[in-house]
């Protein structure tokens, strides 16, 4: 559209911490075609891009062929890094497979998802980890964990849910990860 072709991406500033190269990084996208995704993988890579990130984590829900897709149409055009994976539902949980190639079943238990994700050299991100699913974690499988969602965009704007969200970190005790679950 006329709107796309005059918009200009956000440059993504050279951000250094203690010494280290940062990167913006989002790893909980959503594309089209799934539910509840308006962009296909191209058009999300692009906003991707307009908005500053260097990495997006392309997570569709239950497959991983449109995050490949995202992925390919990226290195095309010079980035943003494009890392594949799903995000696997299951009634128990939702689970970000970061990094893998192939789909996870989602009728697995917890631990068992997360061990094919790490079989396939992934990461495995709890999402939006609220407290009314807590009773349906499995204790092996939090044990098993990468990460967990702590900042999420709607818990920015209602003190229950962040104090949730922080209440779960600290019991858990993973790797902090920020993301938008962005659909669109």
């Amino acid at each position: 559209s006329a709107g796309t072709i005059a918009d200009r991406p956000i440059a993504s500033a050279s951000r250094m911490l203690g010494g280290y190269h940062v990167l913006a990084a989002d790893f909980h996208v959503h594309m089209f075609p799934q539910t509840w995704s308006t962009l296909p993988p191209w058009d999300t890579v692009i906003e991707a891009r307009y908005q500053g990130l260097d990495v997006i984590a392309l997570t569709p829900h239950d497959q991983v062929w449109a995050g490949k897709i995202g992925r390919w149409f990226a290195q095309r055009i010079g980035g943003p890094i494009v890392i594949g994976g799903e995000e696997i539902t299951n009634a128990r949980y939702h689970l970000l497979g970061v990094g893998i190639t192939r789909a996870v079943a989602g009728d697995l238990p917890l631990s068992v998802a997360i061990d094919d994700v790490h079989a396939q050299g992934g990461v495995a991100i709890l999402a939006h980890p609220y407290e009314r699913n807590w009773p349906r974690y499995d204790a092996d499988g939090l044990k098993r964990l990468d990460g967990a969602e702590v900042v999420r965009p709607e818990a920015q704007n209602e003190p229950r849910m962040a104090t949730e969200l922080r209440e779960f970190f600290e019991r858990v005790r993973v790797t902090a990860i920020g993301d938008s679950d962005y659909h669109g």
